[in-house]
């Protein structure tokens, strides 16, 4: 009888690397068997020779299809064959780094195996604040401590293979305001004042300042964040000007980027008006 010799499941295939199997069968007329297939993906190609080959992509997974083999007196035979896609995690490491109070987001992938992928932490520990969803692998949450951590990541397809994939994830210190320069002025006056950020993201044109009650920080209205000229992620300068009526005392100073707000507070301290006389 003729046979396909050839056994399901065939080797396995690595996404991005080229694949290549020769089918084989026996009995029949002998010799001259001609390969066909039905149900391919389009990643594979068989040949009349019986040559399987092709290059799996990113997305590529288990791959079953049927193979007829006919010999040369048109008998023919088939069966069902399946190459399975190796399951691996395609995210690498370090991942994006993180802030503490910034909400953080960042989703794991995979290649290969067949359905859907389960996530799990299988060594150490998420950063405090973040969690790992289990069905879409997202890695969420605002980060609570600011750390180095090492942990490992298991991937699992619906036949339970599996791929495991370490990780550094680091978690800096909320972004804070270091210094301000000068940090204090009279009442009734406009200047300059140099900030000096700490894990900041200042951005020219989305960074904005408040001094507090009775200071306008680049035009805007007294009391309202205004916008600053960025030089720098962690520099920027604040044209400010302090109402001559201006309550006396330390204000505290916000600069905020988006969803990023640094503070110090008792930062910057107005005091009493020069006095003056007219003639």
């Amino acid at each position: 009888a003729l046979v396909i010799t050839t056994t399901s499941p065939l080797p396995a295939a690595t996404a991005t690397v080229a694949y290549s199997q020769t089918f084989a069968a026996s009995g029949g007329s002998g010799g001259g068997y001609s390969w066909s297939a039905t149900g391919l993906p389009a990643w594979l190609n068989l040949s009349a020779a019986g040559a399987l080959t092709g290059t799996p992509p990113l997305t590529a997974i288990n791959a079953t299809f049927t193979v007829k083999v006919t010999d040369s007196s048109n008998d023919s035979t088939s069966g069902s064959f399946t190459v399975p896609v190796t399951l691996a995690i395609t995210t690498t490491s370090p991942l994006p780094t993180g802030q503490v109070g910034v909400n953080y987001s960042q989703t794991l992938t995979a290649i290969g195996g067949s359905g859907q992928y389960t996530w799990a932490v299988s060594v150490g520990s998420l950063p405090g604040g973040l969690s790992l969803n289990s069905a879409t692998g997202l890695i969420s949450g605002p980060p609570t401590t600011a750390a180095a951590s090492n942990f490992t990541i298991q991937a699992t397809d619906s036949s339970q293979a599996t791929a495991s994939q370490a990780f550094a994830l680091t978690i800096n210190p909320a972004a804070s305001i270091q210094t301000l320069s000068p940090n204090s002025a009279n009442a009734g006056l406009s200047l300059q004042v140099s900030i000096t950020g700490s894990y900041t993201h200042f951005v020219q044109g989305t960074t904005v300042a408040s001094f507090g009650p009775g200071i306008a920080v680049g035009g805007a209205a007294a009391g309202q964040p205004g916008p600053v000229t960025v030089a720098s992620p962690t520099s920027a300068t604040a044209e400010i000007a302090i109402g001559a009526s201006a309550a006396t005392g330390s204000q505290t100073v916000t600069v905020t980027t988006g969803a990023e707000q640094a503070t110090l507070a008792n930062g910057f301290s107005v005091q009493a008006a020069i006095p003056y006389i007219s003639l």
